[in-house]
């Protein structure tokens, strides 16, 4: 992967000329400071299980986080690994009524009381680039108290199910 074209890459899966869509250098766990992978990089999930050392030889990022993790949260490529030295961390995991069938439509997710996203049409959420840590997860919907009130998170490069949460006290309204 290349921003500018000017490594000549020509082999299979190589990406010339092309934005890798990376974090500024930071601290992201691990003893060195190192480019996190941003939302959408063609980094993430971008080299096959087994190849170039993926998941045999190479089974872990410069941080010790374990390759490889589904980063970007379609569980389609999950056996995948990122180019280059850190391997995305996602957050992800679905919010449902009482039954657990129904996924709650633009529930809020907060990470750590600050950053927050919504819940997709099946009640699925993503928070990318998750950092080395324990995190907290809150789940708000209008009128639903929710079990757990919360769930804790620790990070610790393994590879990290769903976290999931079960609302109770939501209402529907069925027209037509």
């Amino acid at each position: 992967l290349d921003s500018d074209g000017s490594c000549g890459l020509t082999g299979t899966g190589d990406l010339s000329n092309t934005n890798p869509l990376l974090g500024a250098l930071a601290d992201n766990g691990g003893g060195t400071f190192s480019h996190a992978l941003l939302a959408g990089s063609p980094a993430i999930d971008a080299v096959r299980l087994f190849s170039n050392g993926c998941g045999n030889i190479i089974t872990k990022d410069q941080r010790g986080v374990v390759r490889p993790q589904d980063g970007n949260g379609d569980e389609a490529d999950s056996e995948r690994c990122d180019m280059g030295a850190v391997e995305a961390i996602i957050l992800h995991g679905r919010v449902t009524d009482a039954s657990g069938s129904i996924g709650l439509v633009d529930a809020t997710v907060t990470l750590d009381g600050h950053q927050a996203t919504t819940t997709d049409g099946n009640g699925h959420y993503l928070f990318h680039n998750i950092s080395l840590g324990t995190h907290v997860l809150s789940p708000a919907y209008p009128d639903a108290s929710f079990s757990p009130v919360s769930r804790t998170v620790n990070v610790s490069g393994a590879v990290l199910g769903s976290v999931n949460f079960i609302a109770s006290g939501v209402s529907y309204m069925v027209s037509g």
